[in-house]
């Protein structure tokens, strides 16, 4: 009889945990609730702290030309990244028919950008910078409906994502096109970020440990018509990733010097199985050389995957 008891009071118990979890999990009062907790419980879809840099990183070298176009005390950088403070998120659905849902999530980040540099008139002193920023990001995700269920949740299902875009909110500098290509042969190439869908199952993949070659071309309307580019790869994490300059001076891979079109490569991570992210990211040389100059940066993400064993 205690034995019965016992197994009655775990069932009761069992079940009443699965009602609540039920309510808690999958009862919405609209369909619109229910796709939204989805997105919010995919939150590795839209990691952004690959961006995070933890402060100023070292740049290596670069070219000095063009800079007679700032002030005297131009900066010489020795490091420079970004710092982030916070994320958030606002997200709008649009149902498209009976069976498509659209999610467009904005992300605004809040941070610090962080230079140091010697000033150019006296390169024994060096000194450091900090630039507060604000940037707005922004990508599409899709939904399918897979059922028709009192459950709303369970009824749809992520499908598609679009690559990341933005930027602090009056950058002068707009991608024209991106393309990533392995020396394994795999490739993809990004003209219209925000209506280019990936397969949400079958995200762009690569070979741990292969070449990956990045080529990046831009117009750039600010007064200096000059930029850093860096790629932001392998994050999963801001302590798990790397950070590479692309180049446009004729060397470095890159083909034609001053032509707009940035070139460079990372090598891939060696975790096989793993989604990792990458940024583009370019960086107007006034945030960068002129210490009085607001940040101006344009940026693109994408997730992506290093392929599993056969």
């Amino acid at each position: 009889m205690k034995t019965t008891l016992i197994m009655m009071m775990f069932a009761g118990i069992f079940l009443t945990a699965c009602s609540e979890d039920d309510v808690l999990n999958y009862d919405f009062d609209t369909v619109e609730e229910a796709i939204l907790s989805i997105i919010t419980a995919a939150d590795s879809l839209e990691r952004l702290d690959g961006l995070d840099d933890g402060g100023a990183v070292d740049i290596g070298s670069y070219s000095s030309g063009g800079l007679g176009k700032i002030a005297a005390d131009t900066l010489s950088p020795i490091k420079i990244g970004r710092r982030i403070d916070s994320t958030s998120f606002e997200r709008t659905v649009e149902i498209l028919g009976d069976t498509i849902a659209i999610v467009t999530s904005t992300a605004t980040i809040t941070g610090d950008f962080i230079i140091i540099a010697f000033i150019s008139l006296d390169t024994t002193v060096i000194d450091t910078f900090v630039k507060p920023f604000n940037m707005e990001m922004i990508r599409k995700i899709k939904l399918r409906r897979v059922g028709d269920g009192e459950a709303r949740r369970l009824n749809w299902r992520i499908v598609g994502v679009t690559p990341v875009i933005g930027g602090t909110i009056a950058s002068t500098i707009e991608f024209l096109e991106f393309s990533m290509i392995s020396t394994a042969g795999d490739s993809l190439i990004i003209t219209d970020p925000l209506n280019t869908f990936f397969n949400w199952r079958e995200l762009p993949e690569f070979e741990p440990g292969d070449t990956v070659t990045v080529l990046l071309t831009l117009t750039n309307s600010s007064s200096f018509d000059r930029e850093m580019v860096l790629m932001h790869h392998g994050a999963r994490s801001r302590i798990d990733k790397g950070r590479k300059r692309l180049f446009d001076d004729g060397t470095h891979g890159d083909e034609v010097v001053d032509d707009n079109v940035y070139t460079g490569n990372f090598r891939s991570r060696t975790i096989r199985g793993r989604m990792r992210h990458g940024f583009i990211d370019a960086i107007d040389w006034g945030t960068i050389f002129d210490p009085t100059g607001e940040v101006n940066t344009k940026v693109m993400g994408l997730p992506y995957m290093i392929r599993r064993m056969p």
